[in-house]
């Protein structure tokens, strides 16, 4: 079953920035495209569209367990693609813990959060993009969540939506991916990442205890 649903929204509504701008957008038609996870395998279109980067990625990613998009991450880097990705403090420390936790023994976490299906390897994927030349991690220092879940490519899309960088978040929970492609939205992203990024608390995530 393909659940894709690509929809005609006016710029006004994707670009608030330009209303708190007091500037009156042009509504102009911008296919912006949804998907929604079970019906569709979201880890399917994130490895697709972090396969097509050429450039940059930059990457709001408040969970990120997935070994398939943690690899798609990496192979990325390795073709020369340079990566900033922006981690919430309180689920990076549990996904390092579940990953010392489980080391040796290769137990599952049984813990009711958003990713307690994911193995010890899948936690310490972030540790492993963190040591891949062209990645750079950076953690909010404060505990007020960054629950983001977004990414842009080259400056021409954004991903966004409910959907984790989890397993369970990508295949098994009711999620959606939208695909955003106008420039309104690509800027808004932008901008806002780079002053999430531009904190002078934020963390690095090798330096991490």
């Amino acid at each position: 079953m393909n659940a894709r649903c690509t929809l005609f929204l006016p710029l006004v509504l994707l670009t608030g920035c330009t209303q708190l701008s007091g500037v009156t957008p042009t509504p102009t038609n911008i296919p912006a495209e949804i998907h929604y996870s079970p019906a569709e395998n979201l880890e399917h279109l994130d490895v697709d569209l972090i396969g097509q980067a050429r450039k940059t990625i930059d990457m709001n990613a408040y969970a990120l367990t997935d070994l398939a998009i943690a690899d798609a991450l990496v192979a990325a880097a390795n073709r020369g693609v340079r990566i900033r990705i922006y981690r919430d403090n309180t689920q990076t420390d549990g996904e390092l813990a579940r990953a010392n936790k489980v080391k040796n023994s290769r137990a599952r976490n049984t813990d009711n959060d958003e990713d307690s299906d994911d193995t010890g390897d899948a936690n310490s994927a972030l540790l492993r993009l963190a040591r891949t030349a062209n990645v750079q991690v950076l953690v909010k220092h404060s505990r007020t969540l960054m629950h983001l879940k977004a990414y842009c490519v080259d400056g021409r899309f954004v991903r966004t939506g409910s959907a984790n960088f989890s397993p369970t978040g990508e295949k098994r929970q009711d999620n959606d991916l939208i695909i955003l492609r106008d420039g309104a939205s690509i800027q808004h992203f932008q901008t806002n990442f780079n002053t999430l990024w531009a904190r002078p608390d934020n963390e690095s995530l090798p330096a991490r205890p």
